[in-house]
């Protein structure tokens, strides 16, 4: 939306791929569970685990599925939790979708200087849903004119130096 409108908003795609077991018997329900080493994650869907590790390479409009990026998860998965070597995996229900990131992997939330009545609520890298209703408080505020309780600035959200015009 921005390009059509003459901007430049520093977000682009970035593909995920989500990978789940087969079913798998498991003492509990598993959290979300992010291991900072490797940047693994996995968690438990009903019967099953979906996990899945970012390919920072993997940035653009590219669709489907990269059963290649499969081993080199799985690898740094196992080293972590190595009860995963007795999963199956199931093609099936595996799947992929895009984030929206930023240079700096930070939202951008709040009116974009130098472009009068332009807000933008962006680039959450997957954490839109958990933000949203803060974000769009913020929003309905800056549009509104009125007093922001949180304010996009305080956040390091947004600021001059994140924008240009094309």
């Amino acid at each position: 939306m921005g390009a059509l409108a003459g901007l430049e908003i520093p977000v682009q795609p970035a593909r995920r791929m989500v990978f789940t077991t087969g079913p798998i018997t498991l003492a509990r329900p598993l959290p979300m569970i992010f291991d900072l080493a490797s940047g693994v994650w996995l968690r438990s869907e009903g019967e099953r685990i979906i996990l899945g590790r970012a390919d920072p390479a993997d940035v653009g409009w590219r669709e489907g599925m990269e059963w290649a990026w499969l081993e080199p998860t799985l690898e740094a998965a196992m080293t972590r939790f190595p009860w995963l070597e007795a999963a199956s995996l199931d093609r099936r229900a595996s799947w992929w979708g895009y984030y929206e990131v930023t240079p700096d992997h930070q939202a951008i939330v709040g009116r974009l200087p130098g472009a009068d009545g332009w807000l933008n609520a962006c680039g959450f890298s997957g954490h839109g849903v958990m933000q949203a209703a803060a974000i769009a408080r913020v929003i309905a505020q800056e549009a509104l004119g009125r007093h922001l309780l949180l304010t996009s600035r305080r956040c390091g959200m947004s600021g001059s130096s994140r924008y240009r015009t094309a």
